[in-house]
C-alpha cells in the first residue's frame, strides 16, 4: 500500500492563512512600539544630558566667581598687612627722628585705609617727600592725592604722581611732594 503524495498541488495538503490576518499585525505593532520607546528614551537621555551640562557650566561659572572673590580677599588681606607694617615703620621713625614726626603723623592721617604705603623717603636738600605703595583702586589713589593737596603741610607744594597697574587688582603709585617752604603752616 502505497500512498501517493501529490507535490504539484499543495493546496490540498497544507492550509495557510492569508498574510493580512493573524499574528503578523501584532508583531508589526510591537516592533513599532519598541522603536518609538527607544527613540523616546534616547531623546529623554539626550535632553537630560544637555540640562546637566548646562547646570555644570553654571556651577563652574559660580565657582570661578567665588575664586575671584577669594583672590581679591587675599590681596586685600595682604595689603592690610602691608599697611600695618608701614604704620609700624612710621611709628618707629617717629621715635628715631623726632624732627620728622609731624610729617609722618600728617602722612598717617591723610592716607586712606585701603592704601598700602611701601616706601617713604624724606630728603632734606632739596626738601622732598616721596611716597610709594600699592592700592586696589585708582579711586583710592586719587583720594590720597587729594588728601595730600588739602594737607596743611603740603598744600603750598608741587605734587607729582605716577600710577601703574602691576597685577589684576593691584595698582602701584608714586607721589612726590616738593613743598615751597619746609614745615608748612603749622
Amino acid at each position: 500500500m502505497q500512498n501517493r503524495i501529490n507535490l504539484l498541488n499543495p493546496s490540498t495538503s497544507i492550509k495557510t492563512k492569508p498574510a493580512s490576518e493573524g499574528p503578523s499585525k501584532i508583531l508589526v505593532a510591537i516592533c513599532i512600539l519598541s522603536v518609538v520607546c527607544c527613540i523616546g528614551t534616547y531623546l529623554y537621555v539626550f535632553g537630560m544630558e544637555k540640562y546637566t551640562l548646562g547646570k555644570v557650566a553654571g556651577t563652574n561659572n559660580e565657582i570661578d566667581g567665588l575664586k575671584e572673590v577669594s583672590e581679591q580677599l587675599k590681596t586685600r588681606g595682604a595689603l592690610a598687612a602691608e599697611k600695618s607694617k608701614s604704620e609700624q615703620n612710621i611709628n618707629r621713625l617717629i621715635y628715631e627722628r623726632p624732627e620728622m614726626s609731624r610729617y609722618l603723623a600728617e602722612i598717617e592721617k591723610i592716607i586712606p585705609a585701603p592704601i598700602s604705603l611701601t616706601h617713604l623717603q624724606i630728603k632734606n636738600e632739596p626738601f622732598e617727600v616721596v611716597l610709594k605703595g600699592d592700592s586696589l583702586s585708582h579711586l583710592e589713589v586719587a583720594r590720597f592725592g587729594k588728601n595730600v593737596q588739602d594737607s596743611v603741610y603740603f598744600k603750598d607744594g608741587i605734587i607729582s604722581s605716577s600710577i601703574r597697574k602691576v597685577e589684576e587688582n593691584v595698582i602701584q603709585y608714586s607721589i612726590t611732594i616738593t613743598p615751597e617752604k619746609k614745615g608748612g603752616n603749622k
